[in-house]
């Protein structure tokens, strides 16, 4: 499998979200899904678009074909391949040309690559929602948790309170693997 069949499941996963809607008449739901949209900056993977001014949500899809590297302060910081700017910071940047006249919106990283264990911060994400908020900014800025949202911040740019901001509106939907194929495995 390849990255773009994976983004491809989370497109058509937002088609089947968008028929079942109409079908149940829902309110606020999900009535377009976009793919490689202009002007969304890194976060163009695949769009939802809601009815009734619900906020669009912007999702980066990211593929590993292995489990090397867990999802987690170490891979969000990490500079891209050509030593350009991190996955936080792509996000970042996105969040805030989405964000500059005021719209609201929701953010995801779409990835099957599993959450860091051992990251203090994706240690407390609602794994219902994906968000690392309320838990990422309990406690004082001298605990672990604080040291953590200090380095996000400056990683990203920000202040903390911004920080907090993005967190708000930025999910992580973690450790979702391919469904295996139904075509026979050969015999070992």
């Amino acid at each position: 499998m390849a990255g773009d069949t994976y983004q491809w499941l989370y497109v058509w996963e937002g088609c089947v979200q968008v028929y079942k809607d109409a079908l149940d008449g829902v309110r606020g739901s999900v009535v377009a899904v976009g793919v490689e949209v202009t002007g969304a900056g890194n976060l163009d993977d695949v769009v939802y678009y809601y009815a009734d001014g619900k906020p669009t949500r912007y999702a980066q899809v990211k593929y590993a074909a292995d489990a090397s590297t867990a999802a987690g302060e170490e891979y969000l910081f990490k500079p891209s391949a050509d030593g350009g700017p991190s996955i936080l910071q792509k996000i970042t940047s996105s969040w805030q040309t989405l964000t500059r006249n005021g719209e609201q919106v929701q953010l995801a990283l779409l990835t099957n690559r599993s959450p860091d264990p051992a990251d203090v911060l994706f240690k407390g994400r609602d794994t219902r929602t994906g968000l690392l908020r309320p838990r990422a900014d309990h406690q004082g800025p001298r605990s672990e948790r604080g040291r953590a949202r200090a380095r996000w911040a400056a990683h990203a740019g920000l202040d903390e309170a911004q920080l907090l901001k993005l967190l708000d509106v930025l999910e992580f939907h973690l450790g979702r693997d391919e469904s295996p194929s139904s075509e026979p495995s050969s015999p070992a």
